[in-house]
């Protein structure tokens, strides 16, 4: 009797749960990274700011971090974190910083963005963050991947796996081959139901094309027009450069911020413009600027409900942008184009 048929499975079976075993086990892991800026004057001293990011990296949630910051000297004027929703107790004396994060998942990644002022150039914070059964580790770029066994463990796994299913493939290929001849010879009805509807498809691309279907400036165009800031088309337009929603959305708040009396509208284009189909990249963009400009404004609810369909629908924007959001204060920008004015 031959048992390979039988085996086979059984064994690749084994080893495919022994590897999400590997990878699903719980583990908890916090990393922190530390970014200065370059020194700056302060009055009659120097003052230095520091991005402290901590991270969690494993696959569970960590809950209750008290982070502690200490500096060997100077003094911390402030600190503001990426999201105050998610720190509690945050307290600053002299040159040491504590405060708690209730809630890491995992993943997820918060920037405390923290100033300090000396008398001479101030020397990167030491960083101290624990939560129950965690102790966070500094990031290192060099460094291998935390996981090192997992890994080593999956590729073990994964090339006996291999080696079976080369095995197994030798003997299954005839039939293999067989059963796609059939699927050939039996179904060309499908193949041609599948290419008429490519046909047809692409005739009416090229229907709308040829009747003015309206593109991005045309569709951007509108949406100025109905909201009242119209006469934006024209700086878009002056540019010399294609007219793109996300460049859109920036002209929008750069307007919002140097004209305040017509805030409502550039606010309403900027709402409209997220509710146009748009690669995905500019709609999590563009989310973000809403958010920030609701944040702006006030209105707190609002700017939540646009971060969190930011990080739903376009996850890599939001983490690319989270990491540059301690840098983008609409307050100080705000500043810099009146002054400039």
């Amino acid at each position: 009797m031959n048992v390979m048929p039988y085996l086979i499975p059984a064994v690749l079976t084994f080893l495919v749960g022994l590897a999400l075993w590997i990878i699903r086990r719980e583990r908890k892991l916090l990393e922190y990274e530390v970014i200065a800026s370059e020194p700056f004057p302060h009055g009659a001293r120097t003052g230095k700011y520091f991005i402290i990011r901590l991270r969690n990296s494993g696959n569970t949630p960590v809950q209750d971090t008290r982070l502690r910051v200490s500096f060997s000297q100077g003094t911390i004027e402030s600190a503001r974190c990426s999201d105050d929703r998610l720190v509690t107790d945050l307290r600053t004396e002299g040159s040491e910083l504590e405060c708690t994060y209730p809630l890491l998942n995992p993943g997820e990644r918060l920037a405390l963005t923290v100033t300090a002022v000396g008398d001479r150039d101030i020397s990167p914070p030491e960083v101290m963050a624990r939560s129950l059964g965690v102790t966070a580790t500094a990031r290192r770029e060099d460094s291998l991947s935390p996981y090192v066994t997992m890994v080593t463990s999956v590729v073990i796994v994964a090339g006996a796996t291999t080696v079976l299913l080369v095995f197994w493939s030798s003997r299954q290929q005839a039939h293999i081959q067989e059963s796609i001849a059939k699927l050939a010879q039996s179904s060309p009805q499908v193949w041609e139901a599948k290419l008429e509807k490519q046909k047809a498809e692409l005739e009416r691309e090229r229907r709308e094309e040829a009747e003015g279907r309206p593109d991005s400036p045309q569709v951007v165009f509108a949406i100025l027009n109905s909201a009242g800031p119209s006469h934006l088309m024209a700086r878009l337009i002056e540019t010399g450069q294609d007219v793109t929603y996300w460049k859109t959305g920036l002209l929008l708040v750069h307007s919002f911020l140097l004209d305040q009396s017509n805030g409502t509208k550039y606010v309403g284009a900027l709402e409209q413009l997220v509710a146009t189909p748009m690669a995905a990249s500019s709609l999590g963009f563009n989310l973000y600027l809403l958010a920030k400009i609701e944040k702006f404004r006030g209105n707190r609810d609002k700017a939540v409900n646009y971060l969190e369909r930011c990080k739903k629908e376009t996850p890599l924007m939001y983490e690319h942008l989270m990491r540059q959001d301690p840098l983008y204060d609409l307050a100080a920008l705000q500043r810099v184009r009146k002054s400039r004015r």
